[in-house]
């Protein structure tokens, strides 16, 4: 293996990893308006103890809605575990991005001539 081909391979790479971080973070983003909206217009507003769903949520900045304990779980992980990875992969998709353009910006300049003393 060239000199040559490892930047290539590392540029890849980092530009594979960017996708797979600017997909997770879509998706997840997604995910969670998705479920915020869709618990805002199917969830009862007022508790419903004969089906179950007698736990409030706040939804669409502070509607409230009453969900079972399984539908509280899938609200809990979504709003919760999921957003935490979206916010993960937003700050790892800006550094590597970050370090991709400084990549570009040096290659755009060209060879540094040397310093004349």
């Amino acid at each position: 293996m060239s000199l040559k081909e490892i930047p290539a391979k590392y540029k890849a790479i980092k530009k594979t990893l960017a996708a797979a971080l600017a997909t997770t973070f879509m998706a997840t983003i997604a995910t969670c308006i998705y479920f915020d909206v869709h618990y805002a217009y199917t969830m009862p507003q007022a508790p419903q103890p004969q089906t179950g769903r007698i736990y409030p949520i706040s939804v669409l900045h502070g509607s409230r809605v009453y969900v079972n304990k399984q539908e509280l779980a899938h609200a809990n992980f979504v709003f919760h575990e999921l957003f935490n990875v979206a916010t993960v992969s937003f700050f790892l998709l800006f550094f590597l991005i970050a370090d991709l353009r400084e990549l570009w910006r040096r290659a755009r300049a060209g060879p540094r001539p040397p310093d004349a003393h």
